[in-house]
């Protein structure tokens, strides 16, 4: 189990739209989903790879774009 494959799950929740996201209402379902597919990972993982997620998106917003 690894938060490098809870952060692959929400690549591909993100981008291919497999799912619904809102069809999931917890951690658990979305490491169960994780699991199925061949990437295992906890439920405490998929908490740290969306926090992970969120911070790094947070930052790239934040970067200034150079214009010159």
């Amino acid at each position: 189990m690894s938060v490098q494959n809870a952060l692959k799950l929400i690549k591909i929740l993100r981008n291919e739209k497999l799912y619904e996201i809102s069809t999931f209402r917890t951690l658990t379902d979305l490491a169960e989903l994780s699991q199925k597919n061949g990437l295992p990972c906890s439920a405490d993982e998929l908490k740290t790879a969306f926090e992970t997620d969120w911070k790094m998106r947070w930052m790239k917003q934040q970067t200034p774009i150079n214009t010159v």
